[in-house]
């Protein structure tokens, strides 16, 4: 498979096999897959045919599974590297696999949503359904009928949603609390709107129509001494 030219412009060449050595090449080419594991996809057929390139690809993130020879997609230990790095890898994985416990349960335990792509007798299994529900309570749906009644299973999976719900809650409020001290910071008079910040910065400063004298009089003082500290102060306290 030749480079897209999208890939060209951006990954450095690879050595020349014959000029640079075996070696060389073959140290390019996991630095290569490590750094992006999407260069997986633009490799040659020769080069990805190589074990040890599709295994450090799917190590670095395991969404390059979907890229590697399907001879890969059934060797348990790139799979297992694969699913371990991102669950949802599960998804390319050969049926024979899809159907391992070893690999559905690496697999759930990284992401809990990956037994959709479990076999349906894993999906049948109580022991892995709750494990993926531990992870992440919406797996439920992805599990058998009849384990979708199961008490333990519904009381895990409603326990798992609450945490995901409440960590959700306190970093949406915590967002909203900052964008209202930015937003109050713009509008209390000490500063210009944030439409007039985002075009023609302290606009009021040279009206005086619009602020008054001594305001726009403060406001050119504090252009002409570059004095931001307001700026500054708000910017330690989103930080923090």
């Amino acid at each position: 498979m030749p480079h897209s030219p999208a890939m060209r412009s951006v990954l450095p060449p690879l050595p020349n096999l014959v000029k640079e050595g075996p070696q060389v090449r073959r140290a390019a080419l996991l630095a290569r897959v490590r750094a992006r594991s999407s260069a997986l996809a633009g490799l040659d057929d020769l080069d990805r045919k190589k074990r040890e390139v599709a295994l450090a690809a799917v190590t670095a993130n395991g969404i390059a599974l979907q890229w590697a020879p399907d001879r890969f997609k059934n060797d348990k230990e790139v799979v297992l590297a694969a699913v371990a790095s991102a669950g949802q890898a599960l998804k390319y994985v050969g049926k024979a696999l899809q159907a391992d416990r070893d690999v559905v349960s690496a697999a759930v335990q990284q992401n809990g949503l990956a037994l959709h792509f479990a076999s349906p007798r894993l999906r049948r299994d109580k022991e892995l359904v709750l494990e993926a529900c531990q992870r992440d309570g919406a797996a439920l749906l992805f599990a058998d009928d009849q384990l979708r009644k199961d008490e333990d299973c519904k009381d895990i999976a409603m326990a798992a949603h609450s945490i995901q719900s409440a960590s959700t809650s306190v970093r949406s409020s915590r967002s909203s609390r900052e964008r209202s001290r930015f937003v109050a910071s713009t509008r209390d008079g000490r500063w210009p709107s944030l439409l007039h910040w985002s075009y023609h910065p302290f606009l009021a400063a040279s009206n005086a129509r619009a602020v008054g004298d001594s305001e726009a009089a403060r406001r050119r003082s504090m252009r002409a001494g570059q004095t931001f500290s307001g700026w500054q102060g708000l910017s330690r306290e989103l930080t923090q």
